[in-house]
């Protein structure tokens, strides 16, 4: 069984390392190809340099485009011959019988121009829902039609549709319906045989995850711990660094921004914090939350879409932005046992997000398309 990979467009193996993903996310496909023995080919918007990375994926092929063809300086001219590059695929993969998958819904026009002309199997994997954040983001009405043209083409094309929450199924099933049986839930994964959490005992402190921006809402934790004397860790980079840090100092909160590490890091520092804080304003399926659940961690986040489908009071708490005050909420915890919620996300993140699963009903959409 062969599987073809498309990156989401522009996206490189080096972008995926500075970014600091690259171990987690090769790790799904190296365990399909080790323990199940898919043939997994990755098209990537990298240059030769992407096959720096052949230690890290013994067994899988890299096609980098720009390898092939030249990569335009300008970016609509990029982006424009992005549509014009299945000579390059044809070319250096070998498409017989493939299937042909996307890692995003940006970039998917490729492998749907060689679904049209092949008739291989299509399969478009979302992490959140691009045409929900983008409305949310205030995008112009133009990329905003854009969007919503390409996720309907893509439904169109497509064999079967992943998204990686019920709101994301629900919201195009009601949009979309023409196409609603594509539509399919493939939560995203946590490697729970990779860390052990420590001692809860032994944990304190509290941390954030998220990129530095709007959609993280950060300037509304900065507000609710202004004069406090709770210390918050936040871990990720973005656009709007030095404003928040401005208003930490403003604010007068303890809050530090340690910047952006890489996931294997990550995780091991997760280990060592008691609480998981959110401000989030909405979320698809987020990986930082269910990671540190994955943990351990007793996560306080926002009654909000996409994380009120993982919190559930029993695993976590919710809360409300305009009702309750963080500093109380937290101090309010240290006053009860905290070992039943840290024991209950471990294990509801063991029977709903572990990557065997996750392996498993991935192998199966597979072999939907040979039955």
């Amino acid at each position: 069984m062969k599987v073809i990979v498309f990156f989401t467009y522009g996206i490189s193996l080096k972008d995926w390392e500075n970014s600091g993903l690259i171990d987690r996310e090769v790790r799904f496909y190296n365990n399909l190809n080790n323990q199940y023995g898919i043939d997994i080919t990755f098209v990537t918007y990298g240059d030769s340099s992407d096959h720096n990375y052949t230690d890290l994926i013994p067994n899988i092929k890299v096609v980098p485009i720009y390898e092939f063809t030249n990569k335009h300086k300008n970016s609509f001219s990029r982006l424009l011959n992005s549509f014009f590059l299945r000579k390059v695929i044809i070319n250096n993969c070998n498409i017989s019988n493939a299937i042909f998958k996307t890692n995003q819904l940006w970039g998917s026009w490729l492998p749907l121009l060689l679904k049209v002309k092949y008739k291989n199997p299509f399969m478009v994997r979302t992490g959140y829902d691009l045409l929900t954040f983008k409305k949310k983001e205030n995008k112009n009405y133009i990329k905003i039609f854009i969007y919503e043209m390409l996720t309907k083409i893509s439904l169109k094309y497509s064999d079967i549709y992943l998204v990686t929450s019920e709101k994301d199924q629900n919201f195009l099933q009601v949009t979309f319906p023409k196409h609603a049986k594509k539509i399919k839930i493939s939560r995203n994964w946590i490697d729970t045989e990779k860390f052990k959490s420590t001692d809860f005992k032994n944990k304190n402190g509290i941390i954030s995850v998220g990129r530095l921006e709007r959609q993280k809402n950060y300037s509304y934790l900065i507000n609710s711990f202004s004069n406090s004397n709770h210390v918050i860790d936040i871990v990720g980079d973005g656009s709007l660094r030095h404003k928040l840090q401005n208003e930490i100092s403003q604010k007068n909160s303890k809050i530090n921004l340690i910047g952006q590490i890489n996931n294997n890091d990550l995780l091991k520092m997760l280990d060592t914090y008691k609480y998981f804080i959110s401000s989030t304003l909405y979320e698809g399926n987020p990986k930082a939350m269910l990671e540190a659940m994955s943990t351990g961690c007793v996560v306080v986040a926002p009654n909000v879409e996409g994380v009120n489908e993982i919190i559930n009071g029993e695993n976590g708490l919710l809360y409300d932005f305009e009702k309750d005050n963080l500093q109380n909420i937290i101090e309010d915890l240290e006053n009860r046992n905290l070992e039943s919620l840290s024991k209950n996300a471990i294990t509801f993140i063991n029977d709903n997000y572990s990557l065997e699963n996750a392996l498993k009903r991935e192998v199966s959409f597979y072999q939907d398309f040979i039955n």
